[in-house]
């Protein structure tokens, strides 16, 4: 059966790019509003609203069945994975900037490729997209090189636990990917993601000693648009956007993102970029394009190739 799925359009293209925009701008939010409400209160009450509207529309839909297609367990592991992301995003942001903390974040696809190519055939990478990999790597080396010694704010932790954030946000991928999420809605697997991240950052918060909070209308506001449009509508406009662009087309925009978010922090919070981050940031996001589009070579040659041999 052909893939009905389309290349991009000015209407994909331009939609991706204020997707990528938003979520560029979600370490930049918590950030404004970290000396009111915690960064870690203010995810777990994002994702509990967000479970709260997810679980009634699932119910809705599906009733008493919503549990009974055997994704429970790999529901579990996923929302523990992303638990543990948002933890060390939070943590992260208390050390080092908005900008940084988003870029590594966005090393997750890398991840997400590595352990893949190992668990599914199909996944694998070639060797030309070894090579960017490779880079990557090498630029996040380079990030960490040179603060150590008198970096503001223990930055080079801040970095580390943002560097740790991406690798949550690969695990969560993979175990996708790998389980019976795979097949199951985009909406399941989100509220599985946040349910079980509320029940355990929630008790968190307080054991930390993070519960505290002074609330005015600049950070409901906040909170609002971060549960709203961050959470629930940008996740659900990326999986509308999957069911019609192809997925390979759409993952390279979605390499804006970091971009935006850096750009973001510089513009609204005035992160300072030193040499060493500028320059390691760059082959981030030269290995991860490599990547990506290769990945649309490959899936653009296979393509031609099924048309060819079905021609003939």
């Amino acid at each position: 059966m052909l893939d009905t799925r389309k290349s991009l359009d000015v209407f994909s293209v331009s939609t991706m790019m204020v997707l990528c925009l938003l979520w560029g701008g979600q370490q930049v939010l918590i950030k404004l509003a970290a000396s009111q409400l915690d960064p870690l209160m203010q995810l777990t009450i994002r994702y509990a609203i967000s479970a709260l509207i997810l679980g009634g529309y699932l119910w809705y839909r599906q009733g008493a069945g919503l549990f009974s297609d055997n994704t429970v367990g790999a529901g579990i592991v996923v929302g523990i994975l992303v638990a543990l992301e948002s933890i060390f995003i939070a943590e992260g942001l208390r050390y080092s900037s908005a900008s940084h903390i988003t870029v590594f974040l966005y090393t997750g696809p890398l991840f997400a490729s590595f352990g893949l190519h190992f668990l599914r055939e199909e996944e694998r990478l070639s060797g030309s997209q070894w090579c960017f990999v490779v880079l990557a790597f090498l630029g996040i080396v380079i990030t960490f090189m040179g603060r150590g010694d008198g970096a503001q704010g223990n930055t080079l932790l801040g970095d580390g636990l943002g560097l740790l954030s991406g690798a949550a946000w690969g695990a969560t991928t993979i175990a996708v990917r790998t389980s019976t999420l795979a097949s199951a809605r985009p909406e399941k697997t989100l509220f599985y993601q946040v349910s079980i991240a509320t029940l355990l950052i929630f008790p968190l918060t307080f054991f930390m000693g993070h519960s505290t909070f002074e609330i005015d209308g600049a950070v409901v506001a906040n909170l609002t648009f971060q549960t709203l449009v961050l959470v629930l509508g940008t996740f659900l406009g990326w999986y509308w956007l999957l069911t019609k662009y192809l997925a390979s087309r759409l993952s390279v925009l979605q390499l804006l993102t970091p971009v935006a978010g850096v750009a973001l922090g510089v513009v609204v919070l005035n992160d300072a970029l030193d040499l060493w981050f500028v320059c390691g940031a760059l082959l981030v996001l030269i290995g991860i394009l490599g990547v990506s589009v290769l990945e649309v070579l490959s899936v653009r040659r296979a393509g031609a190739t099924s048309r060819l041999a079905s021609e003939a």
